[in-house]
């Protein structure tokens, strides 16, 4: 023989291809005293998917460190994933937020409230409409410089 035969063995790994999710942008909602927050919509990367590869997702995208406040909140990955195994949800690099804002509460003085300066305490009664039960709410009244009152 003018050969030797070479047997080489040899171990493959394939690695799942990265597909980008992006969050929607301007996510929020107005603050109702819960932590609760609407589904987080996304959108893919489709030119990195090879041939006609079926992408279905489970899971969702989700908060971090999520509270009740008004605030921003990071959009993370979540329980978001592509069944198929060939495939991995990557979250884009540009970071996403959600954000929680402040609820209008609606502040009604009640009766004739006299509000002349005389360095004298004053009791006011006051209605607040839109508040949540669960929310404590207190109103200063401030005396402004210029002879005017700030609801603080």
């Amino acid at each position: 023989t003018n050969y030797n035969v070479l047997q080489i063995m040899l171990s493959v790994t394939v690695k799942p291809k990265d597909i980008t999710i992006t969050p929607s942008s301007d996510l929020y909602k107005v603050y109702d005293g819960t932590v609760s927050y609407p589904k987080i919509t996304y959108i893919y990367d489709i030119s990195a998917v090879i041939n006609d590869d079926e992408i279905r997702f489970d899971g969702g995208l989700a908060l971090k460190d999520i509270t009740k406040n008004v605030g921003f909140y990071e959009i993370i990955l979540g329980s978001l994933k592509i069944r198929n195994k060939n495939y991995n949800a990557v979250l884009s690099d540009e970071a996403k937020y959600f954000e929680i804002k402040a609820l209008e509460i609606n502040v009604t003085f009640e009766g004739y409230v006299d509000l002349s300066f005389d360095a004298l305490e004053k009791e006011i009664t006051y209605k607040i409409t839109n508040k949540f039960q669960s929310d404590n709410i207190y109103l200063i009244l401030a005396h402004h410089w210029h002879h005017s009152y700030v609801l603080l």
